[in-house]
């Protein structure tokens, strides 16, 4: 997925590479590669194979043709798509692709397989999209046209909450304890932050609370991870980035093939439907305990 600052999965939060800035441009969190490529159905382990769909034809006929949409995850990202202790694919983005799939009369086999195989399986027509985790970003819409975003993840400034920074301006002069590879270091250094270097979020909380760091920096699901699990910090957010700043706003979507319009507007549809009933918001707080289906305000 991903160009997310930090992976929102609890099990990331010690990792330097959530540190560095993964997300959309990249992968989805921690794209720990699955040993092979197996597919699974909703109903049990298939073959995986192909929606004949890779010389640009009409990817939606043959979706209803063939009765079956092929959906790639990766299988290993908590709490997007992963195996629960009986061994079994769950995770917000299966519970969504199940749900489209549904709606749109077909069954789904999920094929699971490397972050950075997966839009090349669907490049080959192997698999029809891909349903875990994606942003969008420029790069990737020169390739691919995308749904509307189903989740709308932001950054925020975190202090301690003793802290007096309540703005943008007020991060001149102050240090912010991250990886030197987050992508976003470049904005903190033009509002004027100094970086301070660190390898994982634990480190960060332990300078910002020690004094030797004014802020960190995290999305709305990892802020939640860092109470429940850090709660010796007392922590609060300081402000929200505004979502107008470049990497600020991390809109995951489900990218199709360029051109694949009657499939775009098909799983449009579907998205449509599952935030009119609610089903949409359910499925995000049954994962994440919020509601993040939707823009706010900065």
């Amino acid at each position: 997925m991903r160009k997310r600052f930090l992976a929102g999965a609890a099990a990331a939060i010690l990792m330097a590479g959530a540190l560095a800035g993964c997300g959309s441009t990249s992968g989805s969190g921690s794209s720990q590669a699955a040993s092979g490529s197996t597919s699974a159905s909703s109903t049990g382990t298939t073959t995986a194979g192909s929606s004949g769909t890779s010389d640009g034809g009409d990817q939606l006929a043959a979706i209803k043709a063939a009765g079956v949409m092929k959906v790639g995850v990766e299988g290993t990202y908590q709490p997007y798509n992963y195996h629960d202790e009986n061994g079994d694919l769950v995770g917000l983005d299966v519970d969504i692709a199940r749900e489209i799939g549904k709606r749109m009369g077909v069954d789904v086999e999920f094929t699971e397989t490397d972050w950075d195989s997966l839009l090349a399986s669907m490049d080959t027509g192997r698999i029809d999209e891909v349903i875990s985790d994606v942003s969008i970003s420029d790069e990737r819409e020169e390739k691919y046209d995308f749904t509307d975003p189903y989740l709308y993840i932001y950054r925020y400034v975190v202090t301690l909450s003793s802290s007096d920074i309540s703005s943008v301006e007020d991060l001149k002069g102050k240090k912010v304890a991250t990886s030197l590879t987050n992508a976003f270091n470049p904005q903190w250094e033009a509002w004027g932050a100094t970086v301070v270097p660190v390898d994982t979020s634990e480190q960060a909380l332990s300078l910002l609370a020690s004094g030797r760091a004014d802020f960190v920096a995290a999305d709305d699901i990892l802020f939640k991870t860092y109470q429940e699990k850090f709660p010796q910090y007392d922590l609060k957010i300081a402000l929200q980035i505004p979502s107008d700043i470049n990497g600020a706003m991390d809109r995951v979507a489900i990218p199709v093939k360029k051109g694949q319009t009657a499939l775009k507007d098909a799983l449009n549809q579907a998205l449509d439907s599952m935030r009119a009933d609610g089903t949409l918001s359910a499925i995000c707080e049954k994962y994440l305990n919020a509601d993040y289906t939707s823009p706010k305000e900065s």
